[in-house]
């Protein structure tokens, strides 16, 4: 038997979006299936960007770190000459 939130599983939050507003009436069953279903895709898209982000502040960290290291053998060598 098919669930009636499955249908709302694999849906994007702007499809999820319009369907609340297209065939949801406020405090039906399927409204708040709806509800739920954008709750969860938000959440997974929110928890997905900050990954990314977290990757790319990493990435940025370790090559500030680098360059700083260069910086400061160009600097022992400047004054060592």
């Amino acid at each position: 038997m098919n669930s009636p939130e499955s249908r709302y599983v694999n849906m994007s939050a702007p499809e999820l979006v319009k369907a609340l507003c297209d065939h949801a009436q406020p405090g039906s069953q399927v409204h708040e299936e709806i509800k739920g279903a954008l709750s969860v895709v938000l959440t997974k898209n929110l928890t997905d960007s900050i990954d990314r982000h977290e990757k790319a502040a990493t990435r940025l960290a370790n090559q500030l770190l680098w360059l700083n290291i260069i910086l400061g053998v160009f600097t022992i060598v400047s004054f060592a000459l």
